[in-house]
């Protein structure tokens, strides 16, 4: 049974939604729908908050060394900060390919093999290396909610409300030219966003967003496992750590569930009566995850 190990009271809050939590190290950051971005002890003490951006944060990502935390936002900008100090360190806009007057709105960041992939609501896909140098931008033609990578690198997933796309990174070598503008597809599977990948299973929320659906990433095609069947209203958030055993899923009716992906069961659950936006599972706490949804409110649970 998942426990509440802390919990920010009313006083300590952000005023608006938290969007984002981002785990770098031993400590949590947050994103809300202000634009803030704010960091904490994983006791939820403060230490320290800025204003990141001027509308809500869409997504949120550190690097595999810790040492930079990326920012995105409806405004077109991705941002690039120390989270030491809270100081930003380079900018870059996502410029729109459609219509170059109106920022293109950035939803899902995933960084992977020392690349930062930027997904927007135009379908555009940017993979950017050191000093936001972008050096490969694919179309998709569908908004993208949600980006995933595998673990080898070979492939990038990217989600919206009914379709998961699985895309080769890089191009193929027949590939013809006047293509290689768009992903070269490698297959599609049903679901919707959120999507995470780790080496054994593809899990997204399906396409009504009540249901978790397990997919086989070993195998070519990937055959659908099974189903995670439990919640009432929109799944937002889906996680797990890396050599964990279970799957964390949450969302609209503000239950979080944990789940043995071996047998498609609900294992446990907690109720925390708010809608809940997104779960971070920390990397360096076994069983640890952060849990951040409505009116500023973050959850420590341990498993």
């Amino acid at each position: 049974m998942p426990s509440i190990v802390k919990e920010l009271n009313e006083a300590q809050r952000p005023k608006d939604d938290i969007q984002q939590l981002v785990c770098i190290g031993n400590h949590l950051f947050s994103g809300d729908y202000g634009g803030k971005i704010k960091k904490w002890t994983f006791d939820l003490e403060p230490v320290t908050e800025w204003r990141a951006h001027e509308y809500q944060i869409y997504a949120m990502v550190a690097d595999e060394q810790n040492q930079r935390l990326f920012s995105s936002s409806s405004d077109g900008e991705i941002k690039e900060w120390n989270p030491n100090s809270g100081e930003m360190i380079n900018m870059t806009i996502m410029k729109n390919r459609y219509d170059e007057d109106h920022p293109t709105e950035i939803k899902s960041l995933h960084f992977r093999g020392g690349a930062l992939y930027a997904g927007d609501d135009k379908g555009t896909i940017n993979r950017y290396q050191d000093g936001f140098k972008m050096d490969r931008q694919k179309s998709s033609y569908a908004e993208i909610w949600s980006l995933a990578l595998s673990p080898d690198g070979t492939t990038l997933f990217s989600a919206k409300d009914n379709l998961v796309v699985a895309s080769y990174v890089e191009d193929e070598p027949n590939q013809q030219a006047q293509f290689q503008d768009t992903l070269a597809v490698k297959a599609t599977v049903e679901g919707r966003a959120p999507v995470i990948v780790n080496s054994k299973f593809i899990v997204c929320a399906d396409r009504t967003g009540m249901k978790a659906l397990i997919y086989d990433h070993s195998r070519q095609g990937y055959p659908l496992l099974g189903e995670l069947t439990g919640h009432d209203m929109i799944i937002n958030a889906i996680a797990f750590q890396e050599d964990s055993k279970v799957i964390l899923t949450s969302g609209w009716d503000g239950r979080v569930k944990v789940w043995d992906p071996e047998v498609f069961q609900e294992t446990s659950q907690i109720e925390l009566g708010t809608y809940v936006n997104c779960i971070c599972a920390c990397s360096n706490e076994v069983g640890t995850y952060f849990i951040g949804g409505k009116d500023g409110r973050i959850v420590r649970l341990q498993l």
